[in-house]
């Protein structure tokens, strides 16, 4: 029998007390055999389904005690990445940034040095790089002194790791998130 059957039977037993978490106890065995993975999937399954909405207690209990026993919970461990980035290197102009930056049609965007100074953090953090850059002296009229400052324009991208921190958040594939932000918070 799959494991999907297996927990639609238990959800479905009238012996088991739902309020008294036999039925939770009864799906959490199952996990030695069938593996976490899978009883978190049935279990996400469940919770999609609104015609097994008087079962979702039961779901909620079989993942407080994956919290209890720290399984894995990806859609946990997306937030609290989150939460560690928004807290650590980047803010929420940083995050836009980089969405920004990892649009396909953003490529020629040349930034002044102020302007680059907003980016400072992604920089640090090695999630851009700079493309290029060009520096000007001022405008000269013969010997005489500038008539206008000296500028600086640079044009960034994201770099291999910004790419990947990016691509990760817009799957949704968390090994990939964890490993793209594992190696760019710098803490």
């Amino acid at each position: 029998m799959e494991v999907r059957d297996r927990i639609d039977v238990i959800l479905a037993d009238a012996r088991l007390d739902e309020n008294a978490s036999e039925k939770t106890e009864a799906i959490e065995a199952l996990i030695d055999e069938c593996g976490w993975e899978a009883i978190r999937d049935c279990m996400l399954d469940v919770l999609r389904d609104d015609r097994l909405a008087e079962h979702w207690q039961t779901v909620a209990n079989v993942f407080w005690g994956a919290v209890l026993d720290r399984r894995e919970l990806p859609a946990i461990s997306h937030w609290k990445g989150l939460l560690h980035a928004l807290n650590h290197a980047f803010n929420k102009e940083s995050m836009d940034l980089l969405l920004y930056l990892g649009h396909p049609r953003i490529e020629n965007v040349w930034y002044t040095g102020d302007g680059f100074l907003k980016l400072a953090g992604l920089v640090a953090a090695g999630l851009v790089e700079v493309a290029e850059s060009q520096f000007s002296a001022g405008v000269r009229l013969g010997n005489s002194a500038p008539t206008s400052p000296p500028t600086t324009a640079v044009r960034v991208k994201l770099s291999d790791k910004g790419k990947l921190l990016v691509d990760s958040w817009l799957k949704g594939d968390e090994s990939q998130y964890r490993a793209a932000l594992a190696g760019s918070s710098g803490s």
